[in-house]
Protein backbone atom coordinates (compact mmCIF):
# COMPACT_ATOMS: atom_id res chain seq x y z
CA UNK A 1 0.00 0.00 0.00
CA UNK A 2 2.53 2.27 0.85
CA UNK A 3 4.61 1.83 -2.57
CA UNK A 4 1.29 2.96 -4.16
CA UNK A 5 0.77 6.08 -2.30
CA UNK A 6 4.06 6.71 -3.19
CA UNK A 7 3.58 6.17 -6.94
CA UNK A 8 0.62 8.39 -6.86
CA UNK A 9 2.45 11.09 -5.19
CA UNK A 10 5.33 10.95 -7.61
CA UNK A 11 2.67 10.57 -10.97
CA UNK A 12 -0.58 11.60 -10.26
CA UNK A 13 -0.46 14.29 -7.76
CA UNK A 14 -3.52 15.69 -8.52
CA UNK A 15 -5.42 12.30 -7.89
CA UNK A 16 -3.63 11.93 -4.62
CA UNK A 17 -4.84 15.20 -3.69
CA UNK A 18 -8.54 14.54 -4.36
CA UNK A 19 -8.05 10.80 -2.54
CA UNK A 20 -6.74 12.61 0.27
CA UNK A 21 -9.31 15.48 0.31
CA UNK A 22 -12.20 12.21 0.33
CA UNK A 23 -10.52 10.78 2.87
CA UNK A 24 -9.52 13.95 4.79
CA UNK A 25 -13.44 15.61 5.75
Amino acid sequence: MKKRIDYLKKFHPQKWLQIEQMYGQ
